[in-house]
């Protein structure tokens, strides 16, 4: 069973398929089309960027091991895999701090996930647009596009015009590799944990 819901906004429509809940929410910026496929938690799942003025479709996916790159331009499709790496090293941990982070109160300190994805899969992607890019953020570290726009913003990455310009700020130690880190907070000090901020190193 297919449900569908039109929003008022004409850049944004969304689906939902009732049997397993994956929500698929599109945007429209400048013709380039993005499909977010969403679980149940709000995890972005897959993302599929149609470039309508260059006729390429890009599709980001991740499983456990590897995140795909799939990139379909002029009736010729190449699929890049990209391994993941889990590091399993103490966390590093950071003063907390008292004052808020893009609306948020940090009520931990930032720890390591575990999870890195190397350099080389955001500098793959090429003229996705900047609205895009925190689809494919969310889609590689399988996690919710909420997450990815603020860990674009608080890294200063949030207008980075193309994928090798993320994958240099992103990269913020410069050792080839992007790893995910985490940090509890809620809306007001001491309250309880609402949402996780999302970092990279």
């Amino acid at each position: 069973m297919l449900i569908v819901l039109a929003h008022t906004a004409p850049s944004i429509a969304y689906a939902s398929e009732v049997n397993n809940t994956v929500t698929q929410q599109v945007t429209n910026e400048n013709n380039v089309i993005t499909h977010d496929f969403i679980d149940g938690n709000g995890t972005v799942t897959k993302t599929i960027i149609e470039d309508q003025n260059s006729n390429k479709i890009t599709e980001i996916y991740s499983d456990e091991k590897f995140v795909y790159l799939k990139v379909t331009a002029e009736g010729n499709t190449e699929t890049q895999v990209f391994p993941k790496e889990y590091i399993v090293d103490p966390p590093i941990r950071v003063k907390r701090a008292t004052e808020m982070i893009g609306g948020w109160y940090p009520i931990a300190p930032w720890e390591y996930t575990g999870i890195a994805v190397g350099k080389n899969v955001f500098a793959a992607l090429t003229d996705v647009g900047i609205g895009a890019m925190a689809s494919a953020v969310a889609a590689a570290f399988g996690i919710t596009k909420y997450a990815a726009s603020f860990l674009l913003s608080y890294m200063g990455a949030s207008y980075a015009s193309t994928g090798s310009a993320l994958a240099n700020i992103l990269d913020a130690n410069g050792n080839g590799w992007i790893g995910l880190y985490k940090r509890a907070a809620a809306r007001y000090p001491n309250g309880p944990v609402e949402v996780y901020l999302h970092k990279t190193l």
